[in-house]
């Protein structure tokens, strides 16, 4: 039986047709276009003794990705995020960090804005910025004195929001 050979021009044009199945399977996945996202302003702001920081920065849950790689440059991004946004303030910091080096305790709270994902993986995902805020503040992340909160909260624009307190009790 003789079999007819399609040009490949032909080819391409019947399995680019909607519908079209080859071995039970879409013959195109049709490709997912993705929104831009719109990032917070960055900035600092100081008021009622809170220091808040907002760093626009696209944050990914680090526990469902697991590629170094990728993971490392996303790291990168935050640092860069975190000093654009806190680089011209560094002065606002530094009465934080002198309380900090004094004794005090320090609540953190990093809450990832955006679409809505698990909460226990807010914290793998905002884990670069936090990293950077003790950095410049000279804290240990480690340490009894730096108690970190991951909140988040669903909102059109992305983002992570960094609000600093003094708890005043020291260790």
């Amino acid at each position: 039986m003789p079999t007819c050979r399609l040009s490949p021009e032909m080819e391409a044009k019947i399995m680019a047709t909607p519908g079209v199945t080859v071995n039970g399977q879409p013959a195109t996945k049709a490709k997912r276009t993705k929104k831009p996202k719109t990032l917070v302003q960055s900035g600092v702001g100081y008021g009622g003794g809170v220091l808040v920081i907002m760093v626009a920065v696209d944050t990914v849950s680090e526990i469902n990705h697991r590629q170094w790689q990728a993971r490392n440059r996303r790291t990168g991004q935050s640092w860069m995020a975190v000093r654009r946004a806190v680089g011209p303030y560094l002065d606002m910091l530094a009465r934080f960090s002198r309380l900090y080096h004094d004794g005090n305790r320090l609540q953190v709270t990093f809450t990832r804005l955006g679409r809505l994902a698990d909460l226990s993986n807010t914290a793998s995902a905002v884990k670069g910025v936090e990293d950077a805020v003790a950095y410049l503040l000279g804290a240990d992340d480690g340490d009894e004195r730096w108690v970190p909160r991951f909140e988040r909260e669903k909102s059109v624009e992305c983002g992570v929001r960094v609000e600093i307190e003094v708890m005043h009790a020291k260790v």
